[in-house]
């Protein structure tokens, strides 16, 4: 597997169950606490894909 899908797929499901534990301890809705976590997830998740390879690079 090359490094950027496997960078994605780490992040996406820390941050995403990061997210909706924080989201769903406070306002116990497993939905709304589901939709923010993948959001959350997706956004964080191909940041670090983009940016962590540039990083890592070896120069």
């Amino acid at each position: 597997m090359k490094q950027r899908p496997k960078i994605f797929i780490i992040t996406f499901i820390i941050v995403t169950a990061f997210v909706f534990g924080f989201y769903y301890l406070d306002t116990h809705k497993v939905f709304n606490s589901l939709k923010l976590g993948a959001i959350g997830g997706i956004v964080i998740a191909a940041m670090a894909a983009l940016l962590v390879p540039f990083v890592l690079k070896k120069r």
